[in-house]
């Protein structure tokens, strides 16, 4: 079990010669992960070019995400702001896209099921969700407030 609570996340450019941050927070392989209260903030004046999702979740079951703010890495950037594979039993709640965010959610894997959008607020986002392949849609509801 692990629970992320009321935290905000400033993502600057790494000064290592060996940059290895791609997201934000990457987690995988999990069983029952709690997010709540979590924002994630990029620095458009210096960035990486490698910057992808703000949340890149892996393999995890039991996933809830409430009250989550944050855009992908990159301003212009094509990748998402939470980036979900083979993922089940998952609920993201409550939360909005930032300004400037491509997908809000973008869903890839072939192991998907369950997956609840409740109440986000994605005007912000060019698009609400986004799958590798189309036949993903099945395993996702959207509940509009």
């Amino acid at each position: 079990n692990i629970s992320i609570s009321n935290v905000t996340l400033f993502m600057n450019p790494e000064d290592a010669k060996d940059k290895r941050a791609i997201d934000a927070i990457r987690i995988e392989g999990v069983n029952s992960l709690k997010i709540r209260e979590l924002k994630i903030d990029w620095s458009e004046k210096e960035t990486e070019e490698k910057w992808q999702s703000a949340l890149a979740l892996k393999r995890i079951s039991d996933l809830v995400i409430s009250s989550f703010s944050g855009r992908q890495g990159l301003i212009d950037g094509k990748h998402a702001a939470i980036t979900l594979e083979d993922v089940s039993d998952v609920v993201i709640r409550d939360s909005r896209a930032s300004e400037n965010t491509n997908s809000f959610i973008y869903l890839r894997g072939s192991n998907n099921k369950d997956i609840t959008l409740r109440y986000n607020n994605t005007k912000k986002a060019k698009h609400e969700i986004t799958f590798s392949h189309e036949g993903l849609r099945k395993s996702v509801s959207i509940v509009k407030a």
